[in-house]
Formats: C-alpha cells, structure tokens, sequence
C-alpha cells in the first residue's frame, strides 16, 4: 500500500474525500506529518515502519497493521475538517479500538513455554534431570511404600 492510498482511505472514512479527487499538497503533507507522528509513537510494537517523505512511498507494515493505520490517521485529521459529524467521529473511534484490538492479536507471539524444574519428565521438562525422572545413581534401590515410590540406599 501506498502512502497516498492511506491518506485517501483516512480522509474517505470521514467523508473529506471522494474517491477520484486529487489530494491537495496541503492535506498530503499533514497528513504524512500525523502518520509518521503516530507510528514512531507505537515504534516499540516493530511493525517495521520506515518514515514516510512522500506520498508514493510504500508503507513497510504488516497487512494486519493498515486497517489501524488508515483509522488512526483519519482520527488524527478529524480536527482539521470541523464539519466532521458527530456520528462519524463514534464510528472512527469504535472502529479503531477494534482495528488496534486486531492489531496487537496479530503483532503477538506466543513465548514458549518455560517449564518448572520440578516437574517430571513426560510433562514436558527433558532438559533438567536427563530423560529419566527418577535419579540414574547405580547406589540407590527403589522400593515402593504405601502410595509412594522411596530410595533405599543399599
């Protein structure tokens, strides 16, 4: 996606522009000033935004990440247009707090999991104790006592 096609997409979503009518140099340049403001303040999710200079440059984010790119903007340039109603302003704000919801889902990763020293082998810690849960020693004799499995030393 280009730069330009976001601008168009946030000016559109608050009814400032019609789909074959040229951006004006004005709006093109606040609006490269809001996005760039807007994605350096979220730099700590590495969307992998690079700063935008011109309106053909292409957006270096995820898919996932340009629909709350597009609403964000377009909430951004809403004080610019007084004559944005009230009912539009509603839908941005809902529909952005979904657009971010998406986003964070789709910027996450799933750790893997760390598992406790003390659990066995078997529930899903091989690396602590070997691959045998009970001890290797040669000296020590198992035998079992009532519920439980004892070392005997011999």
């Amino acid at each position: 996606m280009k730069a330009e096609e976001a601008i168009r997409d946030a000016l559109q979503e608050i009814g400032q522009q019609a789909a074959e009518q040229p951006l004006t140099p004005d709006e093109t340049a606040t609006a490269i000033r809001y996005m760039n403001r807007m994605m350096l303040s979220i730099a700590y999710l590495g969307l992998g935004w690079t700063t935008v200079t011109s309106s053909s440059d292409t957006l270096t984010i995820p898919t996932y990440a340009q629909e709350w790119l597009i609403l964000g903007l377009a909430k951004r340039l809403i004080p610019s247009f007084p004559s944005v109603d009230d009912s539009t302003k509603v839908d941005i704000r809902d529909n952005l707090n979904i657009a971010w919801n998406n986003l964070l889902l789709g910027n996450g990763a799933v750790p893997e999991m760390s598992y406790d020293y003390r659990l066995p082998v078997g529930s899903g810690n091989e690396s602590v104790h070997g691959t045998r849960f009970y001890p290797e020693d040669e000296n020590n004799i198992l035998q079992e006592g009532g519920d439980d499995i004892l070392l005997e030393a011999p």
